[in-house]
């Protein structure tokens, strides 16, 4: 019989974690990071889960740069918007972890 009672507890806490991981991937999914290039000339916006949403181009950075000099802007911006995004999502998940002792390698997205 304790058996059965400790499957259960353990069912009904994986249930939580379940319920709590969709939780805060919504949160994600609402929440906007920016990333910036050359002092925020270049903007790029995405979602906590990396959907992007917009790229702001500073309309004088057009005369002063090639397009490949742009494209390289680009890509800087949007890189740092990733990792904002990554930093939200870690801090996002590291307090469930914590919450439920959780090790820090466990990975919550399989």
């Amino acid at each position: 019989m304790k058996n059965i009672m400790n499957t259960m507890n353990l069912v009904k806490k994986a249930q939580e974690v379940q319920a709590e991981i969709a939780s805060i991937q919504r949160q994600l999914a609402e929440q906007s990071v920016t990333g910036k290039a050359s002092n925020g000339a270049v903007q790029v916006t995405m979602t906590g889960k990396m959907v992007p949403q917009a790229v702001k181009i500073q309309p004088d950075l057009l005369q002063q740069v090639d397009a490949e000099t742009l494209e390289d802007l680009i890509l800087v911006a949007l890189k740092d918007a990733k990792k904002a995004a990554d930093m939200a999502t870690e801090e996002a998940f590291s307090e469930l972890k914590r919450r439920y002792n959780l090790p820090d390698n466990f990975d919550m997205f399989s």
